[in-house]
C-alpha cells in the first residue's frame, strides 16, 4: 500500500467515525492483531464525541502500516486529546486496500494509546460524569460515588467543574498506556487526576487503577472520589503549586464532614511525633511518592486543618484561591497568601502548627 492509499483510508475514517457511519467503517478495518474492528467502530460511536479528525504522521511509513495522529474531543471538554497510533496496511483486495489495528507490545507504553483503541468499552453519562469502562469496572458505581462528591467538593471550594471524564480501564497494562509509563512496584495509588494524551494542552481526566480502586470500601471510596473530585474542580493538574498545597487543600475537603476520620488517617504521623519524632515542614513534592506517601498526605492535611481552625473555610478558600485564582491566571506564592489572609510569618505558621499538633498526640 502507497501512503497516498493509507491517507486516503486514514480520511475516509476519520469521515466515517464523525457521520456515526457504521457501514463506511466497516469497509476499512480489516481483523487484525489488535482490539477488533467491530468493538474499535462500537468504542468510537458510543463517545459522545465533538470533534474527530485522523491524520498519517509526517514520519514514513513503518514497515506494513502507518503511524496515525488522532485527535478528538469529547462535547464536554474545552481541549481535545491528541493521540499517535500505529497501524496495520492490508492488501485487501486490489481495489479495496484496508487498516488493520496492532496490538501494543508489552512494554511499549510511550505511543499513548488511547482507552478505545486498547480494549472494549462500556460508555456510561450521568449529570456531571463521563466514565469510559473497560471489561467489569461497573461504570454506575462510579457514578453513584463521583456525582455526590462533586457537589460537596463544589460548595467547599466555590467552583463548578461542569461535567468530567472518569478512565476506568480493565487491566493495569491499558491503564500504562493511558498515563505513558509503565507503572512501576512503587505505585500506590488509586487513582489519578491528570492530561491525558500527547502534548498540550490536553483534558484533565480522572483514571482509575483497576485493581486499588475497585478494591475499596464503600467509605474508602467516597473518600477517595471527594478528593480526586478538588483536583478536577481547581484543575490542579495544571498548576504549578506545591504539591503540598493541593493535596492538603484537597484532604481538608476530604475530611470536612468527618472531622475523626480526618484524625484517625494522621495516626501514623501522631505517634510519630508521639515518639520524639520531628517531621520536616512542608513535605517536599517527592514525598508524595512511594513509601513516604501516607505521611506526605497526612502531613499536608494537617497544614490545612490547622489553618481551618485558626480562620475557617471562607478564609482557607481565599488562601488557595490566591495562589490559584478561579479565572487561570497566575497567583502569588504561598507565603504571600498566608500573610495576606492569615496576616502571620512562615516561621509563626510553622511554631503555632507545631505546637497545635503536638496538642493531638
Amino acid at each position: 500500500m502507497t501512503r497516498d492509499q493509507a491517507a486516503t483510508l486514514v480520511a475516509a475514517w476519520a469521515t466515517a467515525v464523525t457521520d456515526r457511519d457504521a457501514a463506511a467503517h466497516d469497509r476499512i478495518w480489516a481483523d487484525g492483531t489488535g482490539i477488533a474492528p467491530d468493538a474499535l467502530r462500537d468504542n468510537l460511536f458510543a463517545l459522545p464525541l465533538a470533534e474527530f479528525a485522523a491524520t498519517p504522521a509526517p514520519e514514513d511509513l513503518h514497515p506494513g502500516g502507518i503511524d496515525v495522529d488522532v485527535t478528538w474531543r469529547l462535547d464536554h471538554e474545552s481541549v481535545a486529546a491528541r493521540h499517535r497510533l500505529r497501524l496495520a496496511t492490508t492488501a485487501g483486495t486490489a481495489a479495496e486496500p484496508k487498516l488493520a489495528t496492532l496490538r501494543t507490545p508489552p512494554g511499549e507504553v510511550d505511543l499513548l494509546t488511547p482507552q478505545w483503541y486498547e480494549e472494549r468499552l462500556t460508555v456510561e453519562r450521568s449529570d456531571h460524569v463521563v466514565v469510559l469502562a473497560g471489561r467489569d469496572q461497573a461504570p454506575t458505581r462510579w457514578h453513584a460515588v463521583l456525582e455526590p462528591a462533586l457537589a460537596v467538593a463544589g460548595m467547599r471550594v466555590g467552583r463548578d467543574v461542569g461535567t468530567v471524564t472518569v478512565q476506568a480501564p480493565a487491566t493495569e497494562a491499558v491503564l500504562a498506556q493511558l498515563i505513558g509509563a509503565e507503572l512501576g512496584p512503587d505505585a500506590t495509588w488509586a487513582a489519578l487526576c491528570r492530561p491525558v494524551g500527547r502534548g498540550s494542552p490536553a483534558p484533565v481526566r480522572l483514571l482509575l487503577h483497576p485493581v486499588r480502586a475497585g478494591a475499596m470500601t464503600d467509605p474508602e471510596r467516597a473518600a477517595l472520589m471527594r478528593h480526586e473530585a478538588v483536583h478536577l474542580l481547581t484543575d490542579s493538574p495544571r498548576s504549578s503549586l506545591p504539591l503540598w498545597v493541593e493535596e492538603g487543600y484537597a484532604e481538608a475537603v476530604t475530611w470536612a464532614d468527618d472531622d475523626a476520620g480526618g484524625w484517625r488517617q494522621a495516626e501514623p504521623l501522631l505517634a510519630e511525633l508521639a515518639a520524639g519524632g520531628q517531621p520536616a515542614w512542608p513535605p517536599t513534592d517527592g514525598e508524595f511518592g512511594g513509601a513516604a506517601a501516607a505521611r506526605a498526605y497526612a502531613l499536608a492535611w494537617s497544614g490545612c486543618r490547622w489553618l481551618l481552625e485558626v480562620a475557617g473555610w471562607p478564609e482557607l478558600r481565599r488562601w488557595y484561591d490566591l495562589q490559584a485564582p478561579v479565572d487561570g491566571t497566575a497567583g502569588i506564592d504561598e507565603i504571600a497568601a498566608l500573610q495576606q489572609v492569615y496576616g502571620i510569618t512562615d516561621a509563626q505558621r510553622r511554631e503555632r502548627w507545631a505546637a497545635w499538633l503536638g496538642e493531638r498526640t
